[in-house]
Parts: structure tokens; C-alpha cells; sequence
């Protein structure tokens, strides 16, 4: 049974290349088959999120496509991501792990895991973390930041 279901995959797989082997394609869809994502899934639980000892937060790549970036942000209890603003990049924060106060603009939003933030371009957020509502110890935040489109680290403009 299982040496057949390899046969079949192994065949669907086979299938599904022939049109890019046989010379099919042109060479631009060629290129943009090749430069597709890879499908991955982002699992807290299996991810690194150490946070190095001399820094507050912590910044890290985890996904570019093209048409936007996925990053991870993790943040130290005692740490703040002073209030910021993109004018080219719309951003949007999934909160994995922790509690946070996330400010945009003026309104302050109470978010936990499996909270999302959308927070427009030219639109000024900050991220503090926060004890939880049961009432035991401010944690660390991690949460996924989709930029849209792809981050460049000279559209962060930190407010005074």
C-alpha cells in the first residue's frame, strides 16, 4: 500500500514537471514558476524564538516573495518597538505568542495570540507587551509581520 502511494506521487510529480522539462514554457513562465514561494508553515511551537541576550527585540526574515515580506518580530518583556510609521509599506501583525498593547495612531488595542493588526502605510503603531488578563508575568512577543509590498529598512521612520 505505501510503495503505491509513492508510485502515485512520484507520478503526479512527474506529471506536473513534464510541461517545464519538455521546453513548453516559455522562458518568462519558466522564470516565474521557479521564482514562486515555497510553501511553509510558520509553527511557534517548532520555531527559534530566542532573542539575543544584548538586544531588546529582534527582527528576523522568515519568508520573501515578491510581492511582500513575512517577518518575525520578538520582543523582551521589558521592551518596547517605539511608535513608528512606513510611507511606502502597508503592514499587518499576527500576534503568535504573548500579550501586547499595539497603539495605531491614537487607539490603544489589548491583542493576544491568534490577534490581528492591520496598520496602513503613513500610519504611526507601536508595540508594547503586556501582562496577561490572568494575571501571570509579562512574556515575550512574537508576532508575524507581513509588509506589503517587500520591506526596506529605509521606510522605518521612528516619531519623536
Amino acid at each position: 500500500m505505501r510503495a503505491d502511494r509513492v508510485r502515485r506521487l512520484l507520478a503526479i510529480g512527474m506529471m506536473a514537471a513534464l510541461p517545464f522539462l519538455a521546453g513548453c514554457l516559455t522562458a518568462r513562465q519558466q522564470a516565474l514558476l521557479l521564482a514562486q514561494p515555497q510553501n511553509r508553515v510558520f509553527d511557534p511551537a517548532k520555531a527559534d524564538l530566542a532573542i539575543p541576550p544584548t538586544k531588546a527585540y529582534s527582527l528576523l526574515e522568515w519568508d520573501r516573495s515578491g510581492a511582500q515580506d513575512v517577518m518575525l518580530l520578538l520582543l523582551s518583556p521589558n521592551a518596547r518597538l517605539e511608535k513608528r510609521y512606513h510611507k511606502v509599506h502597508d503592514l499587518t501583525l499576527f500576534i503568535v505568542r504573548g500579550t501586547a498593547v499595539v497603539t495605531v495612531e491614537e487607539t490603544r488595542y489589548f491583542v493576544g495570540p491568534g490577534s490581528a493588526v492591520f496598520v496602513p502605510r503613513m500610519t504611526a503603531y507601536s508595540v508594547t507587551p503586556q501582562k496577561p488578563e490572568d494575571g501571570k508575568e509579562v512574556a515575550q512577543v512574537a508576532a508575524l509581520l507581513v509588509f506589503t509590498p517587500p520591506y526596506d529598512p529605509l521606510d522605518a521612520f521612528v516619531e519623536k
